[in-house]
């Protein structure tokens, strides 16, 4: 069996992170390369990459010659990805989307499938913007996509984790269903539902799809909760540092006096200053956590530098520099879930604690604010004392307009003054 990954790029619901969510790093590791740890476990062909040109030549890097490459030259829908690499669906495949994070026992019970296709399928109880199944006992009979919450067919969702028992046999599918809109591969399969023996196959393990930003932050937990406590011989840690529970340190870090470290992810060269604390939070590469600054529960990219800040439930990526006093609101006073604007909608985060979202190379000023739910573009200036209160697109700058008022000093203290006003205080 050969695993097919479509990796087709970020999309527009990913902003303001616009680095493929395949190349997102979780435990100092793209996310590509851990799903192909997983399927080289269980399939016994080289596996697929389908890109775009914008990612195919990073992920070459990244990956090397553990993988065959396709490019979809256009965003075209999923059939013309799939039919892109066209050479290779011979025999058994398996499609597999490649930002959604599954377990082990996904390759598992797939295979078990006796069936002439089989779909992965996840129960869910709140609504899931994705595919529903339309089933008959363990039958599929269609897909519905996007149905809207409330117009739900079924409460199983597809997950794209599609085994084909032969891969010629979807591209006959596949090339003889025709549709003015991106959903051939969808009605393909609903006619294969109708002519074929297509099940769904009940799945329970762990299931992270990256569909919004906000959703990078489930993908970190699941890979913290995995990795091993492990500091580094190469890592510089002070004695009165306190690092604690499920904590890898890596190569090249350095933890400074007084600083606590609680099940979290610590990159190459990164640095925990003094008096800081990281708390179930993944620290990129390179990046400083500055004297008295706390982030917790939060992704931080590569090369991003914090002073005495509070960074609670954000996505902070690469490049960013947050200038003291500057701190993200991660609660709304209401304590009720907080919203994000997702392509001119708002979108629920499923939580009622979530601060920001933040692109790459941007920074903010001192003593700046940002209240919950906000998304600030790429290389966007955030002057010192602004509350940021609305979502900002690439490349702004937003300040605090002052009106100030002058007046000459009259009053002058004496310094007999002063020794009886601290008198005053110690009494």
């Amino acid at each position: 069996m050969r695993a097919i990954f479509l990796c087709g790029g970020i999309g527009k619901r990913m902003m303001p992170i616009t680095k493929d969510k395949t190349l997102l790093k979780f435990g100092g590791k793209e996310l590509i390369l851990h799903q192909l740890e997983l399927a080289e476990r269980f399939t016994d062909e080289k596996p697929v990459l389908i890109g775009s040109p914008l990612n195919i030549g990073e992920m070459r890097k990244i990956v090397g010659n553990r993988a065959e490459y396709v490019v979809q030259e256009m965003p075209r829908g999923m059939a013309d990805a799939v039919l892109a690499a066209k050479k290779y669906l011979k025999g058994e495949v398996l499609i597999v989307g490649a930002s959604d994070v599954l377990e082990a026992s996904a390759y598992k019970v797939i295979k078990k499938a006796n069936a002439d296709a089989a779909i992965l399928a996840a129960k869910v109880e709140n609504y899931f913007p994705g595919g529903y199944l339309v089933t008959e006992g363990s039958r599929v009979k269609g897909i519905v996509e996007k149905p809207g919450e409330g117009n739900e067919p079924s409460d199983l969702v597809n997950l794209v984790f599609h085994y084909y028992k032969s891969g010629e046999e979807l591209v006959s599918y596949l090339e003889g269903t025709e549709s003015n809109r991106d959903d051939v591969y969808e009605k393909a399969l609903t006619k294969m539902c109708a002519e074929k023996d297509v099940v769904a196959v009940p799945y329970t393990g762990v299931w992270k799809a990256i569909k919004y930003p906000f959703h990078v932050l489930g993908v970190m937990q699941y890979f913290l909760s995995k990795q091993e406590p492990r500091i580094s011989e190469n890592a510089s840690i002070a004695k009165s540092a306190v690092i604690k529970g499920n904590t890898t340190i890596e190569d090249g870090v350095r933890v400074f006096e007084n600083a606590v470290i609680i099940d979290s992810y610590i990159g190459k060269n990164a640095i925990v200053a003094n008096n800081a604390l990281v708390r179930n939070s993944s620290i990129g590469e390179r990046s400083v956590v500055g004297f008295s600054t706390e982030v917790a529960r939060s992704y931080v990219a590569s090369n991003v530098w914090f002073h005495n800040n509070y960074v609670g439930d954000s996505v902070i990526m690469d490049n960013t520099m947050f200038g003291s006093g500057c701190v993200t609101a991660n609660f709304r006073f209401d304590e009720k879930e907080v919203y994000m604007e997702i392509s001119d909608k708002k979108v629920g985060t499923g939580s009622d604690k979530f601060g920001c979202i933040v692109g790459e190379s941007c920074k903010t000023g001192i003593n700046s604010s940002i209240y919950p739910g906000i998304k600030i573009g790429e290389r966007c200036f955030i002057g010192p004392g602004v509350v940021l209160r609305e979502s900002v697109e690439p490349n702004q700058v937003i300040l605090l307009a002052q009106q100030w008022q002058r007046k000459k000093q009259r009053d002058v203290l004496e310094p007999n003054k002063k020794l009886e006003l601290m008198k005053r205080l110690k009494g």
